[in-house]
């Protein structure tokens, strides 16, 4: 039989799943479902979830979605070896669930470190161009006049690696009109 197992972030189980976990018919697995409804509603004041599947004629059937605590409850009705099947399934699907989150938590971790090493590369990359601002009038290295425009040349000794387009022809320096500085 194909499964036809409907689990929702594993925290529910549908009639369809427990009948094939527990080897019962699904028409016995409603039938008890709907016989312990009464006295679930009484103490919770809540019905069980009821939804529909297509069957492999095509029809609309009923199947009921369970919660854990509802679907330990039906198990009562069943034996020894049927209830040992469905706690053995939901606590798959909690370990399942558990391992989904620890992944989840793991990405964010990664995630938050490498935000946090390019933050403090931002940082330092910002710290130096404050400081190189405040000290610019120290690395003017020339001063040239064309079209009545006074254009300065700066260095920048402490970034050797840093070729500038601005500096055309000057390796590591940078042009400024005079109202840049």
């Amino acid at each position: 039989m194909e499964s036809l197992v409907t689990i929702r972030d594993g925290k529910t189980m549908t009639s369809l799943e427990i009948a094939e976990r527990t080897g019962k018919r699904h028409d016995n697995v409603l039938r008890t479902i709907r016989s312990m409804e009464p006295a679930w509603v009484k103490v919770t004041g809540r019905k069980f979830n009821v939804l529909t599947f297509e069957d492999v004629k095509g029809e609309k059937r009923p199947m009921f979605e369970l919660t854990k605590t509802e679907c330990l409850y039906i198990a009562t009705k069943f034996n020894d070896e049927a209830r040992a099947k469905l706690v053995i399934r939901w606590e798959e699907l909690e370990l399942k669930e558990i391992a989904v989150f620890d992944a989840k938590i793991r990405r964010a971790q990664a995630s938050a470190k490498r935000r946090n090493e390019i933050a403090l590369r931002i940082h330092d990359i910002d710290t130096s161009i404050t400081r190189l601002m405040s000290e610019r009038k120290s690395l003017i290295k020339e001063r040239y006049m064309i079209d009545n425009q006074d254009y300065a040349v700066l260095s920048f000794p402490m970034f050797p690696e840093w070729d500038c387009p601005k500096a055309g022809s000057f390796p590591n320096t940078v042009v400024l009109k005079k109202e840049d500085e």
